[in-house]
């Protein structure tokens, strides 16, 4: 299945798009909730590098509440580039999947978006349970968008609600309307689960797993490297994006 642009989007145009996007998922997932401003360390809150030889910048937000043991977003602007990184990991015993939505505008004429709600839990019946919001979802507002094919090491970590698609940039508002979906999912699962402590000892160690095979395996975020301070970018890759214990910061 091919997505024909809705109309042309331009470079700027789409940039203020995601970031329009990266607002309104931020504000959803704190008011549903209830998530307040942690501190991330100075050094790690704000990236400053290049790409094709002009300046990019990397701001990155992180929150923690009665439910959630730890969200970040994570913005990146450049001339030649755009992208919109969130996740949310639930406390070990609210026992929730993994929030992950990832946007990439290259160029700004192609537009990348990776989405799901990872489940955690060691009891199939309960992952199946709590993905049924999404794919209810996702019946009643079935997008025309293609279907990727994930990376093999995905297989361990994604749910088959998860999302990857290439589109052009003008089919924004498409991707824009799934990204929705799958946020407005994850704080209906947050707000109407019970807590369920004897599965918390696996849900931490899924969610150290779920960290470290991005780490390891996302072949995409050896682009941090490229953009930013070597050194740097791998402490914020395992201190920000990725950290495979919950962050302590106040």
């Amino acid at each position: 299945m091919s997505v024909a642009p809705d109309r042309a989007i331009d470079a700027p145009t789409l940039a203020r798009g995601l970031e329009t996007l990266s607002s309104h998922a931020e504000r959803a997932l704190a008011r549903g909730l209830g998530l307040s401003a942690i501190s991330v360390p100075p050094g790690l809150a704000r990236l400053e590098g290049t790409f094709r030889g002009a300046p990019v910048l990397l701001e990155a937000r992180a929150y923690r509440g009665p439910e959630t043991a730890y969200a970040r977003v994570v913005e990146v602007r450049g001339s030649e580039l755009a992208i919109v990184n969130v996740l949310c990991l639930s406390a070990p015993e609210r026992a929730l999947p993994i929030l992950g939505v990832d946007l990439v505008a290259l160029a700004r004429d192609t537009l990348v978006a990776v989405a799901d709600l990872s489940p955690l839990h060691p009891d199939p019946a309960v992952r199946a349970r709590q993905l049924a919001p999404l794919a209810r979802r996702r019946r009643e507002r079935p997008l025309a968008l293609p279907a990727g094919e994930l990376p093999a090491w995905c297989a361990e970590w994604f749910s088959p609600e998860a999302l990857l698609t290439r589109v052009p940039a003008g089919a924004f508002p498409l991707v824009a309307e799934a990204v929705g979906i799958y946020v407005d999912a994850y704080v209906e699962l947050a707000q109407t689960s019970e807590p369920d402590a004897s599965a918390a000892p696996a849900i931490s160690a899924a969610q150290t797993g779920y960290a470290r095979a991005h780490v390891e395996h996302d072949r995409g975020l050896g682009l941090l490297k490229k953009l930013f301070d070597p050194a740097l970018a791998e402490r914020f890759l395992a201190e920000v994006l990725f950290p495979e214990r919950t962050p302590s910061w106040p």
